[in-house]
């Protein structure tokens, strides 16, 4: 491909290809809780739904919403978000297809797109792109033999492909490398029907009205995702503490075990688990506690009533994404804040921090 390429949102193209079938619609977006604070809510606007059909020779990179199309680089964007705040994380991995057009491009069937930002990250997964499937399914008997083209990732992450396989209806599905850049003559792609930034600039902080988490996706993935499994509703018993399976975001772990010990948590490793696995635990589980991060997911499989206690940096005390599942969900999820060395959303992951045991002791008696 020679010449210019003309650099295009997804959300602003329109043509004959370009079908919509969800209408945007108002709901709420609830800040996070502590024990002496309601989180705030705000109304916000979920995004429309729509179903794009790429034809003609799309070339695409299956770990990012970017295609080059007709000599377009149309790419999906989150929220529409302030240039000013949001770090453009998607328009760095599109370059990865800029970069290799001279190079080798390798040939994949045409199908249905199910991949995305951070698709190999369980929350992203299970929030953002899983809920796709629900479109797919109501695609008409034309599409009926389409593949679902996914992130090869998922062989690594084996609950990511089971959740995959209890909502696909048996589709086949065709893996492709995350940094390799593909060709097909034809890819159908639906938006995303939740959204969040995935990181924003050094300094700056979420607001509640950054997460758009449609209900009905998140009711979605839960509904079918128990019916696989037949999950029935059971006795909530079981209190659980949810280990570190990465040293990287190192803290005083063993010594805040010790509080929950005492009073009865199990350590749970959930990243060493299956997905069936997860969903029965959280099924029986009464109360949940440990650190922010993607096991917190697994709010939508909880029961009604369900508790939770989850410590995160002060500087993201707005970051709503768990509180608006556990609000979904019926979950009395209560946050503590710590401070650290992490001063951007990128740093979280890898910064170490300390916990106030003697603070955390006190939460935890109020709430449980």
């Amino acid at each position: 491909m020679n010449g210019f390429i003309r650099e295009e949102w997804l959300d602003n193209i329109y043509t004959d290809e370009t079908k919509k079938i969800r209408e945007s619609e108002k709901i709420l977006s609830v800040g996070p809780s502590t024990v002496v604070r309601t989180g705030k809510k705000e109304y916000v606007t979920s995004p429309c739904i729509y179903q794009y059909t790429f034809s003609g020779g799309v070339i695409f990179n299956i770990s990012t919403a970017s295609f080059i199309n007709k000599s377009r680089l149309i790419t999906e964007r989150a929220n529409k978000l302030d240039d000013n705040r949001n770090q453009p994380n998607l328009l760095y991995t599109a370059g990865l297809l800029l970069s290799n057009l001279t190079k080798n491009i390798k040939r994949c069937p045409s199908g249905i797109y199910l991949g995305g930002n951070a698709c190999g990250n369980y929350y992203h997964w299970m929030v953002e792109i899983l809920p796709k499937i629900e479109f797919i399914n109501e695609l008409n008997e034309l599409h009926l033999d389409y593949n679902l083209l996914v992130p090869n990732c998922l062989k690594k992450y084996p609950p990511l492909k089971d959740a995959l396989e209890c909502c696909s209806n048996g589709r086949k599905l065709i893996y492709l490398k995350e940094k390799s850049v593909y060709c097909a003559d034809k890819v159908i792609y639906f938006s995303t029907p939740s959204l969040i930034p995935f990181n924003l600039k050094k300094n700056n902080r979420f607001r509640i009205d950054d997460f758009r988490i449609q209900p009905k996706s998140i009711q979605y993935v839960r509904k079918k995702i128990i019916e696989y499994y037949n999950i029935k509703p059971t006795r909530r018993t079981r209190k659980i503490f949810l280990a570190q399976t990465k040293s990287k975001r190192a803290y005083n772990e063993e010594d805040t075990y010790k509080i929950f010990e005492k009073r009865g948590f199990e350590k749970i490793f959930m990243g060493n688990l299956s997905l069936h696995e997860q969903i029965k635990i959280m099924n029986e589980a009464d109360v949940i506690a440990g650190p922010t991060g993607a096991s917190w997911t697994n709010m939508i499989f909880c029961q009604p009533g369900t508790k939770g206690l989850c410590w995160m940096p002060e500087f993201m005390s707005d970051f709503s994404s768990f509180s608006n599942i556990a609000n979904l969900i019926g979950i009395n999820l209560f946050y503590i804040y710590y401070t650290g060395e992490a001063h951007s959303t990128s740093d979280v992951s890898t910064s170490a921090y300390k916990i106030d045991i003697d603070k955390l002791e006190n939460y935890l008696s109020k709430i449980i």
